[in-house]
């Protein structure tokens, strides 16, 4: 995921292609997070989606680990999965995204 956009009280990151989103708590730092499905703001914990064409997954379960989160970068990894049928699906993605100086 390259891209990334502050919503009022997540940080949105979807890749160039829009096929990847991971939504994170707005004041994410460096360290664990677990993945919820619908993980609402406010909550310390991450919302992952992928897919290419017509197929779609959500994941249910899995980790964002932050390996850096400062005021000039945000680098991690996601691994989860979507274990609810029809998906059954191992997901995974890494982020690299500058964040923007005010």
């Amino acid at each position: 995921m390259t891209r990334a956009e502050e919503l009022v009280e997540a940080l949105e990151l979807r890749s160039e292609d829009g096929g990847c989103r991971l939504l994170l708590p707005l004041a994410v730092a460096a360290g664990s997070l677990p993945i919820r499905v619908g993980a609402v703001p406010g909550e310390l914990a991450a919302a992952f989606e992928a897919g290419s064409g017509a197929d779609r997954f959500y994941a249910s379960e899995g980790t964002v680990s932050v390996a850096q989160a400062d005021a000039t970068l945000l680098r991690g990894t996601v691994e989860a999965r979507d274990a609810n049928p029809p998906g059954l699906a191992r997901l995974s993605a890494t982020f690299e995204v500058r964040r923007s100086q005010p």
